[in-house]
């Protein structure tokens, strides 16, 4: 019985981390990029401010998030549909008072709060994404 031959394994070079300051460089060039790019295409609408004539006073604004995982959760909550998440993202820490009026007015004037939510909904949408952004391609359960 003849020993297997031993070879030499061969190493790939070691790779050496780029120093901080070529990743800081990376970066920047991003910030410049982004700063001269489009940044006039991309304004951010104005926020939404319901008022004393919307029954919420102080008034409640509504602004589209700024932070990345934010507009994932939104971008997530408005692919699936789900009007509730929308609005809990968009009106942050105003969320619970606003449902909480809408559920003493439904109470009150017998009507159903997921209503006033959706219609809440379609005009948040339709302020910050334009007319007809709330319709369906090929039509909704509804239709």
């Amino acid at each position: 019985m003849v020993a297997p031959r031993k070879t030499a394994v061969k190493r790939a070079p070691a790779k050496t981390a780029a120093p901080q300051a070529e990743k800081v460089d990376a970066f920047k060039e991003y910030w410049l990029r982004a700063r001269n790019g489009n940044s006039a295409a991309r304004r951010r609408p104005d926020a939404l401010v319901l008022g004393p004539d919307k029954g919420f006073d102080p008034p409640v604004a509504i602004a589209l998030p700024t932070m990345l995982e934010s507009i994932d959760d939104l971008d997530l909550a408005l692919r699936h549909g789900n009007n509730l998440e929308v609005l809990r993202i968009l009106l942050g820490s105003e969320y619970r008072r606003v449902f909480a009026m809408f559920d003493k007015y439904a109470s009150t004037e017998n009507i159903d709060p997921i209503e006033l939510l959706d219609l809440l909904s379609e005009e948040v949408q339709e302020h910050f994404f334009g007319p007809g952004s709330t319709d369906v391609a090929g039509g909704s359960r509804a239709s």
